[in-house]
Parts: C-alpha cells; sequence; structure tokens
C-alpha cells in the first residue's frame, strides 16, 4: 500500500480465483465531508475491469458492543 495524490492505493496479486482474475487494485480517499470512497478494480485475461465503487459514511446512531 502507498500514499498517493491524497489517497491510499492498494495492489493485490491474485492465485487461484475461479473467475480468472490475477490481481486487484484499490483506491481509498478520506473525502471533505467525512465519507470514505472505496473503488476497486480487476484484472483478469491482462485487462483491468471495474469492480466495486463504494461510499462508507458514518452512522450517528450505531452503537459497537464487544463480547465479552
Amino acid at each position: 500500500m502507498r500514499a498517493e495524490n491524497g489517497a491510499l492505493v492498494s495492489h493485490e496479486t491474485v492465485t487461484g480465483n475461479a473467475n480468472g482474475i490475477t490481481a486487484v487494485r484499490g483506491t481509498s480517499r478520506l473525502l471533505p465531508d467525512g465519507r470514505l470512497h472505496v473503488k476497486t478494480e480487476y484484472e483478469k485475461g491482462g485487462q483491468w475491469t471495474p469492480g466495486r465503487d463504494t461510499y462508507y459514511s458514518v452512522d450517528e446512531k450505531a452503537v459497537v458492543r464487544f463480547k465479552e
């Protein structure tokens, strides 16, 4: 993982995927409004294709409970 242009960029090598995916790269960026934007791409057959494009935000009503 590395920092690049204000984002965290990751690259993973994949082996044994039944769909032929050989690599995944992702970019995570914290937006000014506090949301986290995560975009991924998959390499299959030497071509990069779009993956997930997700926005995460804080749920102010959420309660974290840990098991004891």
